[in-house]
């Protein structure tokens, strides 16, 4: 059932969902219950901060909904992730300062209007999206 959603060359990260689901025992079931309820949508334009966006393009839970998140939030960015998966974070454990690096040296710009953006590589399988200068 979950398969599906992990790289196929990555078995030891679907054992580590196994194990984390075992030792939460029934109630393992509830956590996705929980992400379910929480209404994040109300919440995003509260955000203040320089946000980064982060699309994994292989999830399909949160990469169709990366772009409306980040035009919830003021000045945020996106960063594509080109095949990442539901497991991104232990897929790519490696990738995540280098990203924040490269992206906060570009600086924050202010997404005030999200349809003046342009996208360009900033590593291998990394695409940015901020906005165009002066919008």
């Amino acid at each position: 059932m979950r398969q599906p959603f992990y790289p196929d060359n990555r078995i030891d990260l679907m054992e580590r969902f196994m194990v984390d689901a075992l030792k939460a025992g029934e109630r393992a079931p509830e956590g996705h219950r929980v992400v379910d309820r929480y209404e994040m949508e109300k919440r995003l334009p509260l955000i203040r901060c320089p946000t980064l966006v982060i699309a994994p393009t292989a999830d399909p839970h949160a990469y169709p909904h990366a772009g409306r998140v980040a035009a919830a939030i003021a000045g945020s960015m996106v960063i594509e992730i080109a095949n990442g998966m539901v497991p991104l974070p232990d897929q790519l454990p490696g990738d995540r300062p280098s990203l924040s690096r490269r992206s906060a040296a570009l600086g924050h710009p202010r997404l005030s209007n999200p349809a003046l953006t342009r996208r360009h590589s900033i590593g291998p399988g990394v695409a940015l999206t901020e906005p165009l200068r002066g919008s």
